[in-house]
């Protein structure tokens, strides 16, 4: 067993992952939400200078800044805590792979790969 297989492994998991989907959801309904907010609130307040799209990509920074690090805690725990809670950890590391092996497989696994990640 490879790092690949290892890493195909916990990449469908994470896919399978109700927590991670419905983080993802709060995700984009806060980020509608903020971005209509943003858009109607000058106009509310009669700001003649209105909404730009650079205050606008400044003001979803902080969305990303709070989320990205809530959806990699969600992804690290089902990855390591969860295998270990299930007991699969201990089967990944009877059969014959390197803990190198089993180190990289869990670090690239969570990473989206480009060719896989369907949006429909």
């Amino acid at each position: 067993m490879t790092w690949s297989t290892i890493a195909k492994k916990d990449f469908r998991d994470a896919v399978q992952s109700r927590a991670l989907w419905a983080l993802v959801a709060v995700f984009v309904l806060a980020s509608v939400l903020s971005t209509y907010a943003y858009v109607e609130a000058p106009e509310l307040l009669g700001s003649p200078g209105g909404a730009t799209l650079g205050g606008l990509i400044f003001f979803t920074i902080g969305l990303v800044g709070l989320f990205v690090p809530l959806a990699a805690i969600v992804v690290c725990y089902k990855s390591l805590a969860g295998e270990r809670e299930l007991g699969s950890i201990k089967l990944l590391l009877s059969l014959p792979t390197t803990r190198l092996d089993v180190f990289v497989g869990k670090v690239v696994g969570p990473v989206p790969k480009p060719s896989r990640v369907c949006l429909w």
